[in-house]
Order: C-alpha cells, then structure tokens, then sequence
C-alpha cells in the first residue's frame, strides 16, 4: 500500500532509556513522504491544465503560468490521443497553390452540414475556444462545435497565415499536432496549403478548398 497525499500521518515507535535507566517507548507521528511506513511514500502532483507544468498538490495557481488549478475557472486540458500518426495515409493533392486577393476559404469539416467560410486575414488562428482561457479571443475559427475538445484539438492549434499569393498552414504546438495530407507538421515551420488539400487537427479532419468571387 502506498500513501497517497501529506496529511496522511504514520506512526514509529522507539525506545529510549529514562533517568533511572528503565527503557521506556514512545510513538510519534511523521508526514507520510518523510518515512518508509512500510511502503514507498510518494508526492502527489497537479498537472495544469493549460500549460502542462507539475505542480505540488495543494498549490491554487500554477507556479509556471498562473492559471487557476481549482473551482469552476479551471480551463479543460487538451485530450492526448493515441494512435493519430498510424490512421493516416499520405496523399498527393493537384490544386492550385495560388490564393489571390479576391479568394475566400471553404472549409469542409468531415460529418458537419455545411461548409464554413473563412475572409482571409494576415493571420487566422484555429483552435478550440475555452471561455476561462486568456486566449479564446484570439481564435479565428471555434472548432468546439464539431467535437474539438474529445478530438484532441488544442485551444491555440494551428494557424493559416496569408503571403503573396498563397496561403500556408503552420502548427503552433500542438498537443496532438497539424497533418497536412497525411504528413505531420513540424511544429512552427509553415507548409503551403493547396486548394483541396485534407487537414487534420488531431483527430478533426478537415478539407481546405479555394473560392473566388
């Protein structure tokens, strides 16, 4: 059996003469994590759920980024998924690579009813919106709707950012990462997107398309 937090107290007996040289015996109490109480004693730790940092338990904000551990302002953690890299199968896209100032983006999420439009910017972040999170304002595209949380979808995943004439997807490190035709982004080195090309964030599979006015 293990201890499983501080205020679990165990006991240790242990003898010691008195003045008149009688032995005598005395229990004491001990924190758990400073003893072998017949057990390896172990920390409990609190992982926080926006940044990811080890936190001793008990703490209230996270001694690395701030956020609140505890009651109903505590954001959700990004699901890690297991097994993304080895559903995917890389294909080759023939669509244009050419954006031009009057393009807008389709995007097609798999199972959703209707496509969304996208009115290109410099920068359009995708992600999952949390209303507790600092970041949810920044997000161009809310992926919540169509199951982002359970599909592994980070709240800052991925960003479209807008060139010349063309268009590249970048992955901003993401717990589950940014799949462009099968083939897994390097986090923060931007690749460029062609009109039909497949994305995947996580496990949220989406198609890119072109669409001039």
């Amino acid at each position: 059996m293990q201890v499983e937090n501080w205020s679990r107290t165990c006991w240790w007996r242990e003898s010691e003469p008195d003045n008149h040289g009688t032995t005598i015996s005395k229990e004491e109490p001990a924190l758990a994590p400073s003893i072998f109480c017949g057990a390896f004693a172990h920390t409990i730790m609190n992982t926080c759920p926006y940044c990811a940092h080890s936190n001793m338990e008990g703490i209230f904000y996270c001694e690395e980024c701030g956020q609140i551990l505890v009651g109903e302002r505590a954001t959700l953690a990004t699901n890690k998924l297991v097994g993304v890299t080895s559903e995917l199968v890389g294909r080759n896209t023939w669509g244009t690579a050419r954006f031009g100032r009057q393009a807008s983006i389709i995007i097609h999420i798999r199972d959703a009813a209707e496509p969304l439009i996208l009115q290109p910017k410099e920068e359009m972040i995708l992600g999952r919106a949390d209303r507790n999170s600092p970041t949810a304002s920044n997000l161009s595209l809310d992926l919540t709707p169509f199951g982002a949380q359970e599909k592994g979808v980070s709240r800052i995943h991925a960003a479209i950012r807008r060139g010349e004439d063309t268009l590249t997807l970048v992955d901003l490190g993401s717990v589950n990462g940014t799949h462009l035709n099968g083939q897994r982004l390097i986090p923060n080195q931007p690749r460029v997107l062609r009109d039909g090309d497949e994305v995947r964030l996580g496990k949220l599979v989406c198609h890119v398309y072109f669409k001039y006015q």
